[in-house]
């Protein structure tokens, strides 16, 4: 998102463009139920407990599999890292949008990554 944050600073897209991208790559993350069926971190059954679970009650999907024990909060910290891993980079959905280039968002990355490397490190006590 800080790369999103940076093509708006220089103008290369609008702030809403930016927001329809996060919204879109939100809605492209795979269901953290698919991710650990795929991790093998939990079985169909298990998955079908949780959303049943879900229905009823206000709280998300990781925090009623913990509940139930089927999973600890290091395999759901673990899952949700897989689960971003699966999503879009923002630069490719403003690609897809229509929005940049794939020219201008390669530049725009290297440049990007340049700024980084020459920021210096705030001193941390």
């Amino acid at each position: 998102m800080l790369f999103g944050i940076h093509l708006v600073r220089k103008g290369l897209i609008s702030s809403g463009q930016l927001v329809d991208a996060i919204d879109r790559q939100l809605r492209s993350r795979p269901p953290i139920g698919r991710v650990a069926l795929e991790a093998g971190m939990l079985s169909v059954a298990q998955i079908f407990a949780i959303l049943a679970a879900q229905a009823d009650s206000p709280d998300g999907f990781g925090k009623i599999a913990i509940a139930k024990g089927f999973m600890t909060e290091a395999q759901l910290a673990q899952l949700l890292m897989w689960q971003q891993d699966q999503q879009p980079r923002i630069a490719d959905v403003l690609v897809e949008m229509g929005c940049l280039s794939p020219e201008t968002r390669d530049y725009e990355f290297g440049e990007y990554r340049r700024s980084l490397s020459s920021t210096p490190a705030v001193a941390t006590a």
